[in-house]
């Protein structure tokens, strides 16, 4: 039987899909292949399995924070499928503060890509995944809380519908990726890099050894 001890990397920056694929194969019992096993194996989180719908009309919040909060420490993935999903409240990778670094390390969070668009505004028809606001105006979309290594967010459309400040905000990033990202429709900012206030000396405040690719803001 395969054992998952640690959710693998080719390297610093490249999920090793072949890999997976090949543990998928070795899966025992012989055919395995139901949602539950293979989530619990391999460390994969779809939202849609955690009731996500993806619709543009339902509010599927809650379900990105039940997937994100089942990732183990080791690491793992939040999957989203193409769809449109409703978010009306922040998504947070990592425990980190001023005073400690994250417990939470190799987290991703997956869509299935997008459209880049050239406007001001995304309409719900282009193929990919959409994360579009309906929360606070004072929030933001999606942040990341280090020090925290080889964190990833890739494939994914942010949408502030013109009603949101901030894009996604990353804290302390180490050997972390960031591609293929469109954020569109945010009032303040679309895309920081942060230190915590007040950091201590002893926990590093920086971003560094991160990637970043085919990053657009609007």
């Amino acid at each position: 039987m395969a054992i998952f001890n640690k959710f693998p990397y080719s390297n610093a920056h490249v999920l090793n899909l072949d890999w997976i694929l090949e543990q998928i194969r070795n899966l025992t019992p012989a055919g395995d292949m139901s949602p539950e096993y293979v989530q619990q194996k391999m460390q994969i989180f779809n939202v849609k399995d955690f009731g996500a719908v993806g619709d543009g009309i339902t509010d599927d919040t809650q379900a990105f924070l039940d997937a994100i909060a089942a990732i183990p420490e080791m690491g793992g993935v939040v999957f989203a499928p193409p769809g449109t999903y409703i978010i009306s409240q922040t998504l947070i990778l990592g425990n980190g503060t001023n005073t400690s670094v994250s417990d939470y390390n190799n987290i991703a969070l997956i869509g299935s890509g997008g459209t880049l668009w050239a406007g001001i505004s995304i309409p719900n028809y282009y193929a990919g995944t959409i994360l579009q606001w309906a929360g606070p105006a004072t929030d933001c979309m999606i942040e990341v809380h280090g020090p925290i290594n080889g964190c990833r967010i890739s494939n994914l459309i942010l949408n502030g519908n013109s009603a949101l400040d901030y894009g996604m905000r990353i804290w302390c990033s180490q050997w972390g990726e960031y591609d293929r990202i469109t954020i569109a429709a945010c009032n303040v900012q679309g895309l920081g890099l942060e230190q915590w206030g007040g950091q201590d000396g002893s926990i590093t405040s920086n971003n560094m050894l991160n990637r970043f690719s085919q990053i657009s803001v609007f």
